[in-house]
């Protein structure tokens, strides 16, 4: 029998423009890499530490396109509204715009999906459905005064 928790394998195919990083390996502290952004940013999404391993890697100042990575979670789901939080940290709006609407279509009563929908609209300067959606979020969840939004 075996006890240990289900493991999930997520592959990432993943681009990126490497001129501000020094290449794609993790180095020593301080040193920014795509290997350790993607770390930290899947760290916080899975809600644990993620080690990525990649099948290659870039030098210094060098781009990518479908370069392949994963790690492994005990996480059996990863949260849309989570991946749409990584979105935006990485600038990929509209993947995060996506990503919150795909958890509101699967949950229409997940106030923290409409609130960052509203934030991410917010910021793209389309006030009148930011209000919208961050009343949304304040109707269904009227304790978080996080979701008043003036």
């Amino acid at each position: 029998m075996n006890d240990s928790p289900a493991k999930r394998n997520i592959k990432l195919v993943i681009a990126y423009n490497g001129a501000a990083y020094h290449g794609w390996q993790r180095q020593a502290k301080g040193i920014d890499t795509i290997q350790l952004r993607i770390e930290q940013v899947a760290s916080r999404v899975m809600g644990h530490p993620v080690i990525i391993h990649g099948a290659g890697r870039t030098d210094a100042g060098v781009h990518a396109e479908g370069q392949v990575a994963n790690f492994h979670t005990d996480n059996l789901a990863i949260p849309l509204r989570g991946m749409g939080r990584a979105y935006v940290e990485l600038g990929l709006v509209d993947s995060a715009r996506i990503a919150f609407e795909q958890a509101i279509a699967l949950d229409s009563l997940y106030s923290p999906a409409y609130f960052n929908l509203a934030l991410l609209l917010e910021d793209e300067g389309h006030r009148e459905e930011a209000l919208r959606n961050a009343q949304k979020a304040l109707s269904l969840d009227s304790r978080n005064l996080d979701y008043s939004y003036s």
